[in-house]
This record gives structure tokens, sequence and C-alpha cells, in this order.
């Protein structure tokens, strides 16, 4: 049994339950899952809710580290860290 099955098999359930508690109370959330196999290395499972009324930027912010451009994230990471508004 591979990481991307004990995924698979385990924390997938439980993830489903936690995102549907997570939408029923609008509970934003980043969970990010390295699930390497001899096929894929760079395997992972992503899960983010950030979309949901007062989101901490900050989830945001992994978001795009996660989904979208690095180097984008870690500017805005920079921004909001020294942003005092």
């Amino acid at each position: 049994m591979d990481r991307e099955d004990v995924h698979d098999e385990n924390i997938s359930p439980l993830m489903d339950q936690i995102i549907e508690i997570c939408q029923k109370h609008e509970i934003p959330m980043v969970a990010s899952f390295h699930i390497p196999t001899d096929e894929h290395p760079d395997l992972s499972c992503t899960t983010a809710l950030t979309s949901m009324p007062e989101t901490p930027h900050i989830y945001k912010v992994v978001e795009m580290l996660i989904f979208n451009n690095l180097a984008y994230g870690i500017l805005k990471v920079k921004e909001s860290l020294t942003d005092t508004t």
C-alpha cells in the first residue's frame, strides 16, 4: 500500500466529512497532502475552501501558493505581512 492508497482509503473519507462540516458552518480551510508514488513523485491532493465570508487573507494566499504561481503567492505573502491597514 503506497501513500496514495492510504490517502484514498483513509484520509479522503474523513476529508469528505470535514469539507461538509466546513461548508455548513462557513469555516475556511486549506488542507494539502503530499502523496508521491513511483509513477508520480510530485503527486499531491489539496482542498481549499476560501470563498466564505470573513476568510482570513492568509488562507487565500496559501491557496494561490498551492494552485497558482508560487512566485506571485510569495509576493502576496510579503505584501500581507507589510500591510498595516
